[in-house]
């Protein structure tokens, strides 16, 4: 049986750069009139969270979520989250200059210095989530991250490459991960890591993969590995998302509630695409506009004992957030109580990109070095 029967929300892309959406209180006041009862903070925005201070304080820590509590969001923070810490744990040279927006500008350019950066942030998060488990009497704490990847330019076989080549990525990758997943373990704290394309950890297998590779680097540690569900990159790259719980079902201790399309019907294109999410024929809906049968998920979820927070993270190119963001809300209450799922709309309004919180702006110089023309 499910205990959790609110949504939650994923602040990362909601944040923006105007008011209410600039600050935790506007932020909170909004997700809670649009129904959502808990937030998951994205740790490596300094807007929402002093990580050292969290870290370091329980006091500031708990002030902190009494404070997001008395704004409406009455469950408090689920989870920090640390994506782009994780991204910059592990960094192929081939990305290198697109992840360097990850990280402060006095560390662009200089990646030795951008992973230490992002290894001492990961320790606050670990830190920070093992106050937030006690200030608010867990049994758990999680943290959904990425694993970043040696492996993403392998993963199609051609050129063709030694099955060593794949091996030694792995390898390379959890002797960096080692020293974090024994800190982790040591907190009692997990890894939720999202499996996503781009990352080592990006499928069930590849999940399976990294953590066998991490076992040999740090033994028993190696079971701070988990998984953050989003079924949304399972549909993406066309898989069994039902399945997966089935498979994958011990280790799943988040989920990110998305939603998505693959469109098959066209002489087109399939999973593989050159073009902006509207555009392509794979893409990001609204929670209930795409392919994601969430009722499915939560009785699986409910035959496997998995009780996670539903935490919405809102990726969709047709709706407006101020549209999209609250029927999100609705759906998950919906489906977590047993009530009738609301019906669908259309969009009322162009949407906005949801995505530049990640993004930066268009160098030709730097695009150029980057693709080797320059």
């Amino acid at each position: 049986m499910l205990t959790k029967r609110k949504p939650g929300i994923f602040l990362a892309q909601p944040k923006r750069k105007f008011a209410p959406f600039n600050t935790l209180e506007g932020l909170c006041k909004q997700m809670a009139e649009w129904g959502y009862r808990s937030v998951q903070i994205p740790s490596w925005d300094g807007d929402l969270v002093d990580l050292w201070l969290a870290a370091t304080s329980k006091t500031y820590l708990e002030n902190l979520v009494g404070q997001i509590k008395s704004w409406g969001v009455t469950d408090g923070i689920s989870e920090f989250a640390t994506h782009l810490f994780g991204q910059l744990v592990v960094v192929h040279k081939a990305y290198s200059e697109l992840f360097d927006g990850f990280a402060p500008e006095t560390l662009r350019g200089h990646p030795e210095a951008r992973t230490e950066w992002a290894k001492t942030q990961m320790k606050l998060a670990i830190a920070a989530s093992a106050n937030l488990r006690d200030i608010e009497k867990r049994d758990k704490q999680t943290i959904p991250s990425f694993t970043g990847s040696r492996v993403w330019p392998f993963i199609y076989p051609w050129p063709q490459r030694d099955a060593a080549l794949v091996a030694e990525a792995y390898d390379a990758s959890a002797r960096d991960w080692a020293p974090l997943l024994q800190f982790a373990h040591s907190h009692g704290i997990t890894k939720a890591w999202e499996l996503h394309p781009g990352e080592d950890a990006f499928s069930g297998k590849s999940f399976r993969r990294f953590k066998e590779a991490c076992r040999r680097h740090c033994g028993s540690a190696a079971d701070a590995n988990k998984i953050n569900l989003d079924v949304s990159h399972i549909v993406l790259m066309a898989y069994d998302y039902l399945l997966h719980i089935d498979q994958y079902g011990e280790d799943i201790e988040a989920f990110h509630v998305k939603d998505a399309e693959l469109l098959q019907a066209n002489g087109d294109e399939g999973v593989y695409s050159v073009d902006e999410w509207p555009n392509s024929n794979r893409r990001f809906r609204n929670p209930g506009d795409g392919q994601v049968d969430f009722g499915a998920i939560k009785k699986r979820f409910e035959a496997r004992n998995i009780d996670v927070q539903w935490v919405v993270e809102w990726e969709c190119c047709k709706k407006r957030m101020a549209q999209g963001v609250p029927e999100a809300a609705k759906l998950v209450e919906a489906v977590l109580n047993g009530l009738p799922l609301p019906a669908r709309t259309e969009p009322d309004g162009e949407a906005e990109r949801f995505d530049d919180f990640a993004g930066g702006g268009a160098d030709l110089v730097k695009i150029r070095k980057i693709i080797g023309v320059g």
